[in-house]
């Protein structure tokens, strides 16, 4: 590696690392995590890698710091000299041709690791926790030989979901490395079994906000009638496009009921144009990105999480925690941790929208299944309260 620079050092309790604090769930969980930490008194600093959007707002006693803005002149993919690219052909052996078309991504990634490394020596702590799998290889990389404790935070299911090369082959080969690797659920721990040794591997899940946040929140005033609510960024992995087809078979009879889409993403454009495709776009809302979602789980009469693949969605558990009943699909090992069907939700297959359309309708159609379900999950999500949440993370990181 490189000489690490040593002026202008600063000490924290924490240094957590994170691609970003735009849209995304891990994103929510690192600034509630961060700025709870910071108002107990802890020093708490996070380094994001990538320049983008934030959508969370950290406190003003939370360090903040960018990678790739630190260090703008180096970290330009496009920028890679001759001499950089003969080098990464010579290195590449029989693989020369191969290597020359990568190699401005992939010494894009080793400056990455390299300046994330000289960013970690200017802030010090004993501890680093990294959330979200690329970034946690790229973290576990730059702390080698930095006498750091490296705790890692998998966010989705590994057995499922691909990382962009060369993250998804170093995933099993790296994981092991850290000193700890923490997951929001217990199949994603079941699952990096093959490749941590069983004593690294700890569970710590989503932590809910705190219960204020939640209470005193208004209803949705602006949407007449009941309404479906889906929380989460348009992608395919969340199959909203499901949960449209399953709204447009819904009966005649549920003519007034609504769909709220909450989020944004590269599917956006594409959900809509089947909204009007379906002849549904009426009936469909898109809020757009939402900071504080609580008001639509309160209005709300069914939430839907029909993704193909997840992890443990803090959209589901903050659903669940206000009492609102769950459809979610059988494809989510994750999901179904928190959801048991027909005790405190409902489960359907997955990429099935007459299942899902089924599903609703029977809440629909059944006000007191509506609540029974709904206090059940509330009742079911008391374990994930932040003080809880915040302690596993404390004894986990020792802090």
């Amino acid at each position: 590696m490189v000489s690490e620079r040593s002026e202008n050092t600063a000490s924290f309790d924490l240094v957590i690392v994170c691609p970003h604090l735009g849209d995304g769930g891990s994103q929510r969980v690192i600034t509630t995590l961060a700025n709870n930490w910071n108002r107990s008194g802890k020093r708490i600093c996070v380094i994001t890698l990538f320049r983008d959007k934030a959508v969370y707002t950290l406190d003003k006693g939370v360090a903040l710091t960018n990678v790739q803005q630190d260090y703008s002149h180096k970290l330009n993919p496009s920028s890679v000299s001759i001499f950089q690219r003969i080098k990464g052909v010579l290195w590449g052996g029989l693989r020369l041709i191969r290597l020359d078309a990568r190699f401005g991504k992939y010494y894009h990634y080793y400056n990455l690791i390299i300046y994330l490394r000289k960013t970690l020596s200017r802030y010090k702590s004993d501890v680093v926790l990294s959330f979200i799998g690329s970034t946690n290889i790229i973290t576990i990389l730059a702390c080698r030989g930095l006498g750091r404790k490296v705790v890692i935070s998998e966010r989705n299911d590994p057995g499922r979901q691909r990382l962009e090369q060369p993250w998804d082959r170093l995933r099993p080969i790296l994981y092991k490395r850290a000193d700890i690797v923490t997951a929001n659920t217990m199949h994603a721990l079941e699952t990096m079994q093959r490749y941590v040794q069983s004593e690294k591997l700890v569970f710590v899940p989503n932590p809910l906000l705190p219960k204020r946040s939640m209470n005193d929140v208004q209803m949705i005033s602006e949407i007449k009638g009941p309404f479906i609510l889906a929380v989460g960024r348009h992608h395919p992995q969340k199959a909203q496009d499901i949960l449209l087809r399953a709204f447009q078979l819904l009966p005649k009879t549920m003519a007034h009921w609504q769909l709220a889409l909450i989020g944004q993403g590269e599917l956006t454009s594409q959900l809509q144009e089947l909204a009007r495709e379906l002849g549904i776009a009426e009936r469909v809302l898109w809020p757009g990105q939402v900071e504080n979602p609580f008001p639509y789980y309160r209005s709300a009469s069914i939430f839907a999480l029909p993704s193909r693949h997840e992890g443990m969605s803090n959209a589901l558990l903050e659903a669940m925690h206000c009492g609102l009943p769950a459809i979610v699909s059988d494809a989510c090992p994750g999901s179904l941790e928190l959801v048991k069907n027909d005790i405190n939700g409902l489960v359907t297959p997955v990429d099935n929208p007459q299942a899902l359309a089924k599903a609703i309708v029977r809440l629909a159609e059944d006000e007191n299944l509506r609540n029974s379900l709904g206090a059940a999950a509330k009742a079911y999500t008391a374990d994930y309260e932040l003080t809880t949440v915040l302690k596993k993370w404390e004894t986990v990181l020792g802090i």
